[in-house]
């Protein structure tokens, strides 16, 4: 017997909050319906995409993009499982992109476009067998082409530019030279909606694997007399790229006063963010507290009531308004994962920010000191996890006392970067910029609670133990 309509969406119902790249998850799945289908012939294949849109019995809708086989006649919401990426696909799609095709849905039409008209990604060259997706944790459809190109198709659709094509594009005008050269993608327009980036093709950077990884070898590896050696050139490398970044941005972007920067009514909004974030994950702590191991639950009750006590940091946001210092574009979800080794050096990845949040908020301007931030926790993160197989490992005392000294290293590096100017970028004040860099980290620390609790509980001890460090020395 055929399925029915309902069964379908039943299916899609179970099948959604069991995809990690699913950012729904917790909220109850009312209906799942088609928004577009697309059907994208060319040769060697023919293509397409199915765009769903998912109801939630509260709050607003999302819509996700998933691959698909374009069959005549088939159901077009049918089994969830999308279509897989086949070298025959990626060259459909590399080709539509190269050509500058437009193909009309069934509501709208997705648009291809090259970006670089001397660099058209033509796939002849590469063989079947190079072309591979990228697995791992992925919130989107990556796919390797050889030696050549990167396509990444974005699965949750927010109407806007996104970032991660707009900011590589403008960095690469502005001849910064650390990001994979964007080729071209397409966008999806539909009338009432506007634009959706669908799919991205960049230039592939060969390269020793992603700065995580990397890093995690090292620890593994190495001698522990001669870490340091290693990992402190490193951490000011790191530096010294985020402060270069940083000040591009504020040439192509800003800083201007007139920018929608953190004041007034919005700084209050920001302020209420954080406080509520940080009463979330202590609330979240106590109440599942008892379903972890003893001696986390222990921990955790030590420090009942932590959110209060980390308030008056909060403080920092203002005195840093007075003072004059501006906000600009970021990077936005700044780690190690988000930079490739390469033999001359790093390469920065991913500019989407945080892609559960909206476009509009991930393309607005914020403090720089929340990429800094971002990247102290990910050292801090890499140093506890250890040798991190399927879970975290425990981090020799050398591998201990080494964590101060690598984010010394890399604020550091990057301190000396930024001051080649622009003057604006971060708090003159020495004292006032690690309070500024502390507010970020807290509220990057609770995300880190959060999802572990969530995802990943044999992993809760890394970030609460830097919650117990820092609540030693919230002032340090």
């Amino acid at each position: 017997m055929a399925p029915t309509e309902a069964d379908g969406r039943e299916a899609w119902r179970e099948y959604l909050p069991r995809q990690r790249w699913f950012a729904g998850k917790g909220r109850p799945i009312a209906s799942v319906a088609l928004w577009e289908s697309i059907r994208i012939a060319a040769s060697p294949a023919t293509f397409g995409y199915r765009l769903i849109e998912v109801a939630y019995r509260s709050g607003p809708p999302e819509r996700y993009a998933l691959g698909r086989s374009a069959v005549p006649g088939d159901d077009p919401l049918g089994a969830p499982p999308e279509a897989e990426s086949t070298p025959a696909r990626i060259r459909a799609l590399l080709e539509a992109i190269a050509e500058g095709r437009g193909v009309d849905g069934e509501h709208g039409r997705l648009e291809f476009s090259l970006d670089a008209p001397d660099r058209s990604p033509r796939s002849d060259a590469v063989e079947d067998a190079a072309i591979v997706p990228v697995t791992g944790e992925q919130s989107n459809r990556s796919t390797r082409v050889g030696d050549r190109w990167m396509v990444k198709e974005y699965r949750l659709l927010q109407p806007g530019r996104n970032p991660d094509r707009e900011l590589p594009q403008a960095l690469v005008r502005a001849g910064f030279n650390r990001v994979p050269r964007p080729v071209g993608g397409a966008v999806y327009r539909r009338r009432g909606v506007e634009p959706i980036d669908l799919i991205s093709v960049s230039e592939f950077v060969p390269n020793w694997g992603d700065g995580w990884t990397v890093w995690g070898k090292w620890l593994r590896e190495t001698p522990p007399d001669r870490l340091e050696s290693i990992l402190g050139p490193e951490a000011e490398r790191i530096g010294r790229l985020t402060g270069e970044l940083h000040r591009t941005l504020a040439r192509i972007f800003g800083p201007t006063p007139g920018l929608d920067g953190p004041t007034g009514t919005d700084l209050d909004r920001r302020r209420e963010r954080w406080q509520e974030r940080n009463d979330i994950a202590g609330h979240r702590l106590s109440q599942d507290g008892p379903r972890l191991r003893p001696d986390l639950a222990e921990r955790i009750g030590r420090i009942e009531g932590w959110p209060q006590r980390l308030l008056p940091l909060a403080r920092i946001l203002p005195e840093v308004v007075r003072s004059g210092v501006l906000p600009l574009r970021i990077h936005g979800d700044y780690h190690l994962g988000q930079l490739l080794r390469a033999d001359d050096g790093y390469w920065i990845l991913d500019f989407e920010g945080e892609p559960a949040h909206p476009i509009a908020e991930r393309r607005s301007v914020d403090y720089a000191a929340k990429d800094v931030a971002g990247m102290i926790r990910s050292i801090d993160y890499r140093l506890r996890a250890g040798d991190s197989g399927p879970a975290p490992g425990r981090p020799s005392a050398v591998v201990a006392a080494l964590r101060p000294q690598l984010v010394e290293r890399f604020r550091d590096g990057y301190l000396k970067e930024i001051g080649r100017g622009p003057v604006g970028i971060q708090p003159d004040s020495p004292a006032a910029f690690t309070a500024l860099v502390r507010y970020y980290s807290i509220e990057k620390l609770c995300y880190e609670l959060l999802y572990e609790l969530d995802h990943r509980p044999e992993w809760l001890e890394i970030p609460l133990g830097a919650l117990e460090d820092l609540l030693d020395r919230p002032g340090g």
